[in-house]
C-alpha cells in the first residue's frame, strides 16, 4: 500500500467517522429568546410553557432577532400528527388532572377556547384516552388527531402547501401562519419586520 492510497484510506474513515457522528448536521438545541427553543434533531420550535403554540416537524429554516422568529416548514403529515399528538395528550393531562386546574393563565385559557376543549364530542374522545396517573393510550389519541388534521380547515390549509412560513411574535407570544409565501410577504410588511431578519 503506498503513502497516497494510506492517506485517501486514513481520509476516508475520518470522513465517515464525522459523518456518522453528526460533525455538521442539524442536531442540535439553539435558544431563540423568550422561551423558544428550536430542536434540531426532531426539527421544530417550541415554546417552554406547553400551552404556547411552537412549529412542527419538519422546520426547514429558521431565524431570530430579540423581536420575531421567522421559519419555513415543509409539513410532514406523520411526524406532524406524533408531535401534536402528544402535545394535545400533555395539554388534556394538566386540564384534567393537575392540581393546577385553577391557576388559569392566558395561554390555558386559549387552549380552553379552542376547538379541541370546546367542541365536547372531540374532548370527550381525547379524554376518555387518558388516565388519572397520567397513562395515555397515544395510538388511539394520534388516530382522533389523525381525523382531525383530515378534516379541519387549518390543517387542510398546512397540508395542502409544500412549504408553509410563520412568523412568532416573542413578545406576544403569538404564532402567526401557515403563510403561503405571498400572505408571508404581507404580514411582514403589517408588522414591519426589518428586511435584515431572513433566511
Amino acid at each position: 500500500m503506498t503513502i497516497t492510497t494510506l492517506f485517501r484510506f486514513s481520509f476516508l474513515v475520518t470522513l465517515c467517522v464525522c459523518v456518522s457522528c453528526g460533525f455538521g448536521s442539524k442536531d442540535f438545541i439553539e435558544n431563540l429568546g423568550d422561551g423558544y427553543t428550536y430542536d434540531g434533531g426532531n426539527r421544530l420550535i417550541f415554546a417552554d410553557n406547553i400551552f404556547e403554540d411552537g412549529i412542527f416537524p419538519n422546520v426547514l429554516s429558521y431565524n431570530f432577532d430579540s423581536s420575531y422568529i421567522i421559519a419555513t416548514q415543509e409539513p410532514s403529515n406523520e411526524n406532524y400528527k406524533d408531535y401534536l399528538g402528544d402535545d394535545i395528550a400533555a395539554k388534556f393531562s394538566i386540564l384534567l388532572y393537575s392540581d393546577t386546574i385553577n391557576e388559569m393563565d392566558t395561554y390555558k385559557r386559549q387552549f380552553i377556547n379552542s376547538f379541541w376543549w370546546t367542541d365536547t364530542i372531540l374532548r370527550k374522545k381525547i379524554a376518555n384516552e387518558i388516565g388519572p396517573k397520567n397513562q395515555k393510550n397515544i395510538e388511539k389519541i394520534n388516530t382522533i388527531v389523525d381525523s382531525v388534521i383530515a378534516t379541519n380547515d387549518y390543517y387542510l390549509k398546512m397540508f395542502a402547501r409544500k412549504l408553509n412560513y410563520w412568523i412568532v411574535l416573542k413578545k406576544e407570544k403569538k404564532l402567526l401562519g401557515p403563510f403561503s409565501i405571498d400572505e408571508y410577504k404581507a404580514a411582514r410588511q403589517e408588522l414591519k419586520i426589518p428586511e435584515t431578519l431572513k433566511f
